[in-house]
């Protein structure tokens, strides 16, 4: 097969080296404590099979061997990690092939010598499982923990087993989950880790659940989370940080889940580059020396090669510490299933195998130089710092000594632990960041950290970085579960001294959004600070007290644009305070910059000057003006006081910049220059930072903190006075102007290239408020958002941009648009929008207030129809109109609950806090709106953000509303001039009363069959001449079709030739059988109150339905679901009548985390047992059957009582994570033995989150 290799010579950062031949195909890989890479899995040929060969490769000479195995042990498919407690390599399974099953596990336990290269079986004997695609790591005792994979039968190895060098397998027998299940993909290789404080936290592929698996005592598995995504045996998984897993889903989103409590938490971060725009199945990471995430390989479909441009070759860079995501050099090769990565200690990665079975037999090997290996010229860094001398065996808590060649150098210090890869995941590897100091005599003191979790036994990289986090080549040294022995190499540099204790025991401070140890600031010599630091519960701030001289660590290079921002307040300023930048532990006072204080110090300048007592202050320090060129390690907080040492001092919000700041999305972000060439303007950026006013010929730029996504809006207000020849702004990710990124808002230059859909200003217009969906304009990996103001012609363009905002925005389905649901005047708008049952339910919280657009003029005869829900209105709930965006301006709000805050009618304040679902129908054309272009909702509540609210069923109709069938619908006139009276709308919209001489028609396209049946509740206390219902294909009368409900006029018979209502003024339950009078499809459901001689003729219609016989419900329950029971369909769902148990069908799907049920409810009597179920069969099953309303109980019991009888439509969404398993039918009950006269309705149900796709099963 021919393969169209990746260009070394991209450009991107990075570097691929030429392709190393490798004797076999590294299916797995570990890197051992000699510094030697371990790889096995197929024959030389590539074929699955690891009984034959090893292959065992030396970082040091850079070379090789083939090893014979003798054990006849098939290692394929098995797990490799580190047995603590002897420094053994534990093989853990594999594959039964040689026995004549393939693919199916085995107990075997194979180790593996680093010293002396032996591959033998582990004397301490087999597993109680046998096991194939098992997960192992490596815990705080040494012993190794064993989970999932398939057994010899190709079952699921259900129970957990602890193998120690001594004892063997200890079988966990209550620690099992899913037992005797098919051995499928979802127990292969589960993910597995360690957090800080002991907990063994994992999941199995394509389910939800996260478990605390017990380690330390055999007992059951505890479910703490539900992870918010599908995972499976391809996503690639790696424990990156302290307690952070990185992670890929089945749509190729990046999440960190966050493992450090009782329970998880996740963060998406979002999606990779294109072309991969799926899963990125069977990718590989590898945690950098920097903490970064490398990301290799991947495939859209796993392991299938349908399309080369469904591979990625790029290589892709996590950084966890701005979530930014940079595209490297791409790879020479595909790699697929069966390939790895894995850290070397130089700070490179080796890119291994793919295949067996695969498009590509990757009998070879690609390493990959990172950026940080290269100097801004794109050479290789040879002069890199040497660490000389370190320990070779240490312990958890121990703080050590090691020498590097160039000390003042050093500005971070990592500590990773060798990787072992196979499958997309690594079990071994952990990362942590060091806290060091470097002493007078150049050595280097630095601290594990105490927790044994934290710093499983193992081989161990020491990394010492520069400035350009540019790292060492690291040193191993082999982490005990004891303290080092005499013995020891270089035993002696493990320190024992309480003061070097105290010293690592620091608070940490946030400087420049980085949290760091705050420290003594000569540490060699801590007699000199005597004085207190106290760091503010967030982290911000420092408060310095007495005679104290504090440092944190920073990586900070100076530019001549750099500035220092911070704010200080300083009660008693001492002899002087200030701050200092430095490298090595000795402060230069040449690098001092003196803040305050009467005594006179060498320092640079003596114009930043506080008084004592002041409050807080802020300065703004240039320091390119002092120090341009230089890198500094550490920033020094002084506050000096010898005489009394009653100096007290804070800092806070500390941060370098090379630009000016200014608010998006309210967080403050540097706004620089934007392709230096083409930017001649500037830009004066407002007092509180919300607008920037550009003139002159000017492009700047705001740098974002992450890629533009696809469902990301940028909302902005925006004025001129002179457009220049283009005004707008721009997506753009490498500071060099293209065309096609521009999204032009007005100017003298058109161009065609241009983005023009928002190309509408004209100079003088004033203030206009701009939505634009630039994830559907940009590219997603583009990031940098672009101010433009050009005017190469006279330089007098100008234009101000403010309350500017890039946010992700959902899309609301109203009357079938799908429209975006924007943030309404953004200075004022402070809370969040979810949408949910198909993005047809708006709730707000917080403090908020969004618009959406309007789907059309509104005009004299509108109507707004919408249910509203909340427990909490805050200060007010309110619906309105606008045309700008700009809250003074709303043209009209509709306050519906609370203390209006701004003008409003108060005509519809009816809302009670904690009343359910309420329905409002307002007539807009009663009030003066103009010609709003927006419709607005708004929970407002400035004073604690607490409210919350939710709006439903909105629809704007050209007439009163009502619902038929569930769904609201306009009513019409109808008969011409014939219709001569009113339609008024009641009862939360269930009901209509005609009055007058009136003839009104509702458009519902209704198809009238043989067993058609018309039902709806009347109340009448004057019939007029003639009260009548039935059916039209058109505007005009045609009494052919109606049904006389009552009147004095005889003449006026109708098709029932009787008068069905006798109520005399009650509501009275009617049905009429239309389909035995006429069938066919008809527009117009027409509702009569005729009566030319006085109009005082009236009738109330309620409850209208348009039913028919629902066959694609099925009985379900056997006897429980009665003979007489009745189901019928609606324009919206479903009624059952009676004693009813019905099914419906759907194509069979598994339950996973994102599965939920969503549906409304209603009904006026209440039977005994009434909700909805999942099922697989027609037997009843208690718990898979959720309970919303009735007099017994039954069911899974966590959704009881929900339901008020009588309160008309309710929302439900039932988390199906609740139950497994794979279901086709979906349960609906109105359980009535009693007979009651149950009737309960059904609408709008569906599941959403259906497998990988997050699919929507419509069923009702």
């Amino acid at each position: 097969m021919t393969i169209d290799s990746g260009t070394i010579d991209s450009g991107l950062p990075g570097e691929w080296l030429p392709l190393d031949d490798w004797p076999l195909i590294s299916i797995h890989v570990i890197l051992t404590a000699e510094q030697e890479l371990l790889t096995f899995g197929t024959d030389e040929l590539g074929m699955q099979g690891g009984e034959q060969h090893y292959a065992v490769w030396s970082f040091e000479t850079g070379s090789g061997q083939l090893l014979e195995h003798t054990t006849a042990t098939d290692i394929f498919c098995s797990i490799v990690t580190t047995l603590g407690s002897t420094g053994e390599l534990l093989i853990v399974g594999g594959d039964a092939r040689p026995l004549g099953r393939p693919n199916k596990g085995i107990t075997d336990v194979t180790a593996f010598d680093p010293e002396t290269h032996e591959l033998y079986t582990h004397p301490a004997g087999e597993m109680h499982y046998a096991r194939f695609y098992a997960s192992a790591l490596t815990l705080p005792t040494g012993d190794v923990y064993i989970l999932g994979g398939a057994d010899a039968h190709y079952l699921r190895a259900p129970h957990a087993e602890v193998y120690s060098a001594e004892e063997g397998a200890t079988l966990f027998e209550n620690s099992g989950l899913f037992e005797g299940e098919q051995a499928n993909n979802r127990w292969w290789y589960p993910k597995l880790y360690m957090n800080e404080a002991g907990k063994l936290i994992g999941w199995y592929n394509y389910r939800p659940e996260v478990y605390d698996f017990a380690w330390e005592e055999d007992l059951p598995a505890k479910e703490i989370g539900l992870l918010p995504f599908i995972s499976d045996n391809s996503s690639p998984a790696i424990l990156f940080d302290v307690d952070k897993v990185l992670t890929i889903d089945l749509k190729g989103k990046l999440w960190v889940v966050d493992i450090s409590g009782d329970s998880v938490s996740f963060e998406k971060i979002g999606a990779l580059f294109e072309p991969i725009e799926g899963m990125r199945a069977w990718s590989n990471f590898a945690v950098l020396p920097n903490g970064s995430v490398l990301i290799t390989g991947g495939n859209d479909r796993p392991n299938e090669d349908e399309s080369f441009e469904k591979f990625t070759y790029d290589a892709v860079t996590f950084d966890p510490d701005t979530g930014e995501l940079t595209r490297s050099d791409p790879e020479d090769l595909p790699r697929l299933y069966h390939s790895s990565s894995i850290l070397l200690p130089d700070g490179s990665v080796y890119s291994l195998g793919g295949g067996a079975p695969g498009p590509y037999t990757n009998l070879n090997a690609q390493r990959f130089n990172p950026e940080y290996l290269f100097d801004d010229g794109g050479a290789l860094i040879e002069d890199k710092i040497e660490i000389l001398e370190a320990p070779t065996h240490i312990s958890a808590g121990d703080v050590f000594t090691f020498s590097v060649d160039r000390p003042l150098d050093v500005s971070r210090v990592t500590f990773i632990k060798h990787g072992s890869a196979t499958h997309s995941i690594d079990v071994e590897t952990r990362f942590v960041d060091l806290d060091f100091f470097v002493r007078e005599d150049g050595s280097i003191v630095a601290k594990l950290p105490d927790s044994t979790s934290l710093l499983t036994p193992g081989p161990y990289m020491l990394f010492a970085l520069d400035a350009n986090e540019t790292p060492s080549v690291a040193v191993s040294m082999r982490l005990d579960m004891a303290e080092a022995s005499e013995g020891d190499l270089f035993s002696h540099l493990i320190l024992d001294d309480p003061a070097l204790d105290a010293l690592f025991d620091a608070p940490e401070l946030i400087v420049d959004g980085r949290a760091a140890g705050v420290m003594p600031a000569e540490p060699a010599d801590p007699a000199d600070d005597p004085g207190a630091a106290e760091v503010s519960e967030d982290g911000t701030a420092i408060t310095l007290t007495g005679n104290a001289w504090k440092s944190v660590g920073i990586r900070q290079h100076i530019t001549a644009d750099t500035r220092l921002r911070l704010d200080v307040k300083a009660p008693d300023v001492g002899e002087f305070f200030g701050l200092a930048l430095e490298n090595d532990g000795v402060i230069d006072r040449g690098n001092m910059l003196v803040l305050g204080g009467a005594q006179n110090v060498n320092r640079i300048a003596d114009r930043f000057s506080y008084t004592a007592g002041g409050g807080v202050q802020s300065y703004d320090i240039a320091l390119g003006d002092y120090f341009a060129g230089e890198t500094f390690s550490r920033l020094v907080l002084i506050a000096d006081d010898d005489d009394d040492a009653s100096s007290d001092v804070t800092f806070s919000n500390i941060r370098f910049l090379d630009g000016e700041e200014m608010l998006l999305n309210g967080a403050p972000v540097e706004l620089r220059s934007f392709d230096e060439e083409q930017d001649a303007g500037s830009a004066v950026i407002s007092g509180d930072g919300t607008s920037v006013t550009i003139t002159g010929n000017g492009w700047k730029r705001l740098a974002l903190d992450a890629p533009i996504g696809e469902d990301d809006w940028l909302s902005f207000d925006f004025s001129s006075t002179d457009v220049g020849e283009i005004i707008g702004v721009a997506i753009d990710g490498d500071n060099e102007m293209t065309m096609e990124s521009i999204i032009s808002l007005g100017g003298s230059s058109a161009n065609s290239s241009f983005v023009n859909t928002h190309r509408n200003y004209n100079p003088g217009r004033g203030t206009v408020h701009y939505d634009i969906h630039v994830g559907a304009l940009s590219p997603t990996w583009e990031d940098d958002l672009v101010f433009v103001v050009d005017d190469d012609r006279d330089g007098s363009g100008n234009a101000t941009f403010s309350n500017i905002t890039l946010e992700s925005r959902q899309l609301f389905d109203l009357q079938g648009q799908m429209t975006p649901v924007l943030s309404y005047a953004p200075r004022q708008d402070e809370g969040v929008a979810e949408l949910a049952a198909g993005a047809t339910r708006l709730t707000l919280s917080g403090n908020a207030w969004k618009s959406m657009a309007l789907p059309g003029a509104i005009g004299p005869d509108t109507w707004l129809s919408f249910d509203v829900t909340s427990d909490d209105v805050g200060e007010m709930l309110a619906v309105g109109f606008d045309d700008d965006g700009v809250l003074n301006n709303l043209q009209k709000v509709f306050q519906l609950a609370g203390e209006p805050t701004i003008d409003v009618s108060t005509d519809f304040n009816t809302y009670v806090e904690g009343s359910g679902a309420r329905h409002y129908a307002i007539r807009l054309g009663d009030y003066a709106l103009g010609a709003p272009d927006r419709i607005v909702f708004a929970a407002d509540d400035d004073a604690d953000g607490s409210a919350s609210a939710t709006f439903s069923n909105i629809r704007l109709l050209e007439g009163p509303p009502v619902e038929v069938d569930g769904v609201v619908c306009g009513v019409f006139t109808h008969a011409g001039t014939g219709d001569q009276g009113a339609a008024t709308p009641g009862d939360e919209g269930r009901e209509v009363t005609l009055t007058g001489n009136a003839w009104k028609r509702i458009e519902v396209d209704a198809t009238i069959g043989a067993d058609t049946v018309l039902a709806f509740e009347m109340s009448s206390d004057d019939l007029g001449e003639l009260t009548a219902v039935g059916f039209d294909t058109d505007t005009s009368l045609s009494t052919g079709k109606l049904f006389r409900l009552g009147g004095s006029d005889g003449s006026l018979v109708g098709l029932a030739g009787e008068t069905l209502y006798t109520g005399d003024g009650d509501m009275q339950r009617i049905e009429i059988a239309v389909g035995e009078a006429y069938a066919g499809t008809f527009a117009n459901l027409v509702l009569g109150a005729d009566d030319d001689e006085d109009g005082s003729g009236a009738a109330t219609f309620r409850d209208i339905e348009i039913l028919n016989p629902d066959d694609t419900l099925t009985s379900h329950g056997g006897t429980q679901d009665s003979a007489g029971a009745r189901a019928f369909a609606t324009a919206s769902g479903v009624r059952l009548d009676g004693n009813t148990w019905k099914s419906v069908r759907f194509d069979a799907f598994e339950v996973d985390a994102d599965s939920v049920l969503r549906f409304e409810f209603r009904s006026d009597v209440e039977g005994e047992i009434m909700g909805v179920g999942l099922d697989n069969d027609d037997a009843l099953s208690q718990w898979r059957f959720w309970q919303i309303a009735g007099t017994q109980d039954w069911g899974r019991g966590t959704h009881d009582d929900q339901y008020a009888i009588g309160e008309g439509w309710e929302y439900f969404e039932i988390a199906l994570s609740e139950i497994s398993g794979t279901f086709d039918r979906l349960v609906l009950a109105a359980d009535d033995d009693a007979g009651t006269g149950v009737e309960a309705y059904f609408r709008n149900v569906a599941i959403e989150g259906v497998g990988a796709a997050n699919d929507v099963i419509e069923l009702i």
